[in-house]
């Protein structure tokens, strides 16, 4: 199958070739001669008369002018040469964020959907996303996951193998937590058209945060001659996590061993006491630079430390958008690593930014949340885009039975007659056992009058008992999972 790159050229061609082909019917060519009685009838003038040649002459000169101009309209518009199309593609994107349990079980639910496909994609999502050459996840990262970014890369490999395949599926291989979940999210999801496979897998338990309320107040800062120590002990504590320590340089096990219990720490680098004032080039080791948080931005003269392996949620980065500090889970609590230190001295550490950025650094750790969402969101991310939800009830199942769908109507009639006749009070039940001629005659009130509606709406649904029994079968058989209902909606979409 051949397309054009530029069709434009070719249809300018077309329209060329019918131009030179509309030219060479119009043949000139002498009037036929005819002798005059006399001289004064012949014009003093050469006289041409145009007129239609019936006869087409010269055609081996026709068909080279037109065959030359599709040639070089065809050579211009670069025709491509697809092949058919035909068999199964499919992307995965496996979740590799902290609110996996284990790499290992994402790995082998990938391997397990890759069967059967004549080509796989993997994709690898947690703060961002990207391509890997095959199922190979590596080790788990410490950063926010985000199941928009995983979709947007997706979608954009599906629409390429579908130039290829005839067949093209999405795979979602994630625990699915909550904090991976964004507003954009089923914005990106409508994209594609078709429906998503979603495989759940083990989230690893959200940490109990009220292990850190059960900590000593234990803020252990360096001293106040040191620079960041003096910053710490003058930010406003507003916000701010009373189980804090501060080192400067790398964490001891010791000091891991503290945070996983609830508390905060934060590595700071430490510049050394006698920083050479310029590197090999001659330049200053120390830049003027700014770092930005979610709501403020410092300026100053900062030193960028070498040796810091900046991993986690990025919490502050630098003005070019690389990460200047970061936070890590580290059981019950958090680990912030910082990336730069003071340069010099002066009143840096005294400035209302930098003590506000000191005192987001000294937060209360993160919320973590990872949770799975509910299933009714999930069905929105699997089932194709434009296919009918769960909540729109069974009229809108196209594949379900109209005798189903009113078993399904039945359901709905009974469990809102049950949940009537269970929020009735002692009166109303007693009403249902034949008391509520007593009560009329009585003179009931208005809201005994309500119990009794609600009573006849018990006496109703009871009285429906051989239809509420037919309505439980049937919901045994309808109320399934919102999965296992997308999957079936799919099935029945595919077929």
């Amino acid at each position: 199958m051949m397309s054009l790159a530029v069709p434009g050229y070719f249809a300018a061609a077309l329209a060329a070739a019918a131009v030179v082909v509309a030219l060479h019917l119009l043949g000139w060519r002498r009037p036929t001669p005819s002798p005059l009685p006399t001289a004064r009838f012949a014009p003093s003038m050469a006289v041409r008369a145009v007129s239609r040649d019936v006869r087409l002459t010269d055609v081996l000169l026709l068909l080279v002018r037109v065959l030359a101009l599709l040639l070089a309209g065809l050579a211009l518009s670069r025709p491509i040469l697809a092949a058919s199309r035909r068999g199964l593609a499919r992307v995965i994107v496996m979740d590799a964020s902290r609110s996996v349990a284990g790499t290992d079980q994402v790995e082998d639910s990938a391997r397990a959907h890759a069967r059967g496909a004549d080509t796989t994609s993997y994709i690898r999502m947690d703060s961002m996303a990207r391509l890997l050459s095959d199922s190979v996840l590596g080790p788990r990262a410490e950063g926010r996951g985000t199941l928009t970014a995983g979709l947007i890369v997706a979608v954009r490999e599906a629409r390429r193998l579908q130039r290829q395949y005839d067949h093209v599926e999405i795979v979602l291989v994630s625990p699915f937590a909550r904090e991976s979940w964004d507003e954009a999210t089923l914005l990106v999801r409508r994209e594609w058209p078709y429906p998503v496979v979603v495989v759940p897998v083990v989230a690893r338990p959200t940490p109990d945060r009220r292990a850190h309320d059960s900590l000593p107040i234990d803020r252990h800062f360096p001293p106040v001659s040191d620079p960041v120590g003096a910053a710490f002990a003058l930010a406003p504590r507003a916000g701010t996590s009373g189980a804090l320590r501060v080192v400067r340089g790398a964490a001891s096990p010791s000091d891991s061993l503290w945070a996983s219990l609830g508390g905060v720490l934060v590595s700071w680098p430490e510049s050394p006491a006698e920083a050479p004032a310029a590197n090999s080039k001659g330049e200053s080791s120390s830049t003027i630079d700014v770092i930005t948080t979610t709501d403020h931005t410092v300026a100053g003269r900062f030193t960028r430390a070498p040796n810091v392996h900046m991993h986690g949620q990025v919490i502050a980065r630098w003005g070019s958008g690389a990460p200047a500090a970061t936070e890590s889970v580290m059981g019950a609590g958090c680990i912030r690593s910082v990336g730069f230190d003071l340069a010099g001295g002066g009143d840096a550490v005294l400035r209302p930014a930098f003590l506000r950025l000191v005192q987001r650094l000294a937060a209360f750790c993160g919320d973590v949340d990872w949770t799975p969402i509910d299933a009714t969101t999930l069905a929105q991310l699997a089932r194709p885009v434009g296919a009918p939800s769960i909540e729109r009830g069974a009229d809108s199942m196209g594949a379900r039975p109209s005798g189903a769908a009113s078993a399904a109507s039945a359901v709905i009639a009974a469990t809102v007659a049950a949940a009537a006749a269970s929020g009735a009070t002692a009166l109303g039940a007693a009403a249902a056992d034949g008391a509520t001629a007593a009560a009329a005659a009585d003179g009931a009130t208005a809201a005994a009058a309500t119990a009794a509606g609600a009573t006849a709406a018990g006496a109703t649904a009871a009285g429906a008992t051989a239809a509420g029994e037919t309505a439980i079968a049937a919901t045994a058989a309808v109320a399934t999972p919102a999965v296992a209902t997308v999957a079936a909606a799919d099935a029945a979409f595919e077929r």
